[in-house]
């Protein structure tokens, strides 16, 4: 069964979210299988009943993941056989050092963004 991950688009079609392209990226190492649906930002709350106010969201089978961080963390869960994103466990354990990046990434770097 294909994955289907909400994707954050423009009017004009363009993909510009971090957050959507963190989804991707993990997917793809992962090598699982998936399309994605273009979403406006207008059409998020009509999404699901209005229960998500973000996106990017999956659906694998039965389940649904909203939040980037969350979809990685549920991939790694799901599908522990496959290519791990957060390195081998034994000789480095990128997991703390991908949460402290994105942390970091946002306070620093998206924040300041908004704020100008």
């Amino acid at each position: 069964m294909t994955i289907k991950l909400f994707d954050l688009a423009g009017g004009d079609g363009r993909r510009f979210s971090s957050n959507c392209w963190r989804a991707q990226f993990a997917l793809a190492h992962k090598e699982l299988p998936y399309e994605t649906v273009p979403t406006k930002f207008v059409d998020i709350p009509s999404l699901f009943g209005g229960e998500y106010k973000t996106i990017p969201i999956i659906i694998d089978g039965e389940t649904r993941v909203c939040d980037s961080w969350d979809i990685v963390l549920y991939l790694e869960d799901k599908y522990p056989k496959l290519p791990t994103v957060f390195g081998d466990g034994k000789k480095s354990d990128l997991k703390g050092f991908s949460l402290f990046l994105q942390h970091w990434g946002m306070r620093n770097i998206s924040f300041p963004l908004f704020i100008r």
